[in-house]
């Protein structure tokens, strides 16, 4: 037997979905082997071995396989959104007020070749042109990219997106471990076309694998202006091991 999507609707009605909390983006090719995999079994989460709800086929004699290679949310921010005026400072885009899951990352999970991603989307006003947006990445005290960006003047309102993925090179403790952050931050401008800004960092000094890490972006805007808003709608965080 051999099933092509995990979550494809022609998935046979034998086998049993039991995870509610999962990305619509999941659409990983698996091909089922029929002897681990027969027919009768249930793909669930198994938050007891961590809290990223990851995923795994039990079979009818009870044994579990993890499901690997395949995106799993175990971040979604609902509401209310999050602002960030001229004059905030530096704040976390995250409210876990009406959010599902966690942002801890347990120790010694991440392994050689594990990525996180992170995507958000929301919207931003400035006063005028020539006004500065800092975001920052961390997982646990460790701050893993700092970008800069100078944006144009946007006084008519804007909507933006960000999407990054943090990619693990080495595990280990400071010193070893390193971790490379990809990404970019896109925006329209007053005359409607889209803007893209990339993002391009690596961390290999106080990056670590081994302690319990929570990740967080903040946004904060160095050009204190009146007038410049950023406004975030929703936030998800994804994990592929």
């Amino acid at each position: 037997m051999s099933l092509n999507k995990i979550f494809n609707p022609d998935i046979p009605k034998n086998i049993k979905m039991q995870s509610h909390f999962y990305s619509t983006k999941l659409q990983t090719i698996l091909e089922f082997d029929e002897q681990k995999f027969p027919q009768n079994g249930i793909i669930q989460t198994d938050t007891s071995r961590a809290n990223r709800n990851d995923l795994y086929y039990t079979n009818e004699a009870k044994v579990q396989f993890p499901l690997n290679n395949a995106f799993q949310r175990f971040y979604q921010q609902l509401s209310p959104d999050v602002t960030i005026e001229n004059s905030d400072g530096e704040r976390t885009i995250f409210n876990t007020t009406g959010a599902i899951g966690g942002l801890e990352i347990l120790p010694n999970i991440t392994r050689v070749g594990s990525e996180y991603r992170a995507t958000a989307h929301g919207s931003i006003i400035t006063a005028s042109g020539n006004q500065i947006l800092r975001i920052k990445t961390f997982l646990g005290a460790s701050e893993i990219e700092t970008a800069t960006f100078t944006l144009p003047n946007l006084s008519s309102g804007s909507f933006w997106s960000m999407d990054l993925q943090l990619l693990v090179y080495q595990i280990g403790n400071a010193g070893t471990a390193l971790i490379k952050t990809f990404g970019k931050f896109d925006f329209t401008s007053n005359n409607g076309s889209t803007t893209t800004l990339y993002i391009d960092d690596s961390n290999n000094t106080t990056y670590q694998t081994t302690a319990l890490a929570t990740a967080n972006i903040t946004f904060e805007w160095l050009s204190i202006n009146v007038g410049n808003v950023i406004k975030v709608h929703t936030a998800s965080v994804y994990m592929l091991n």
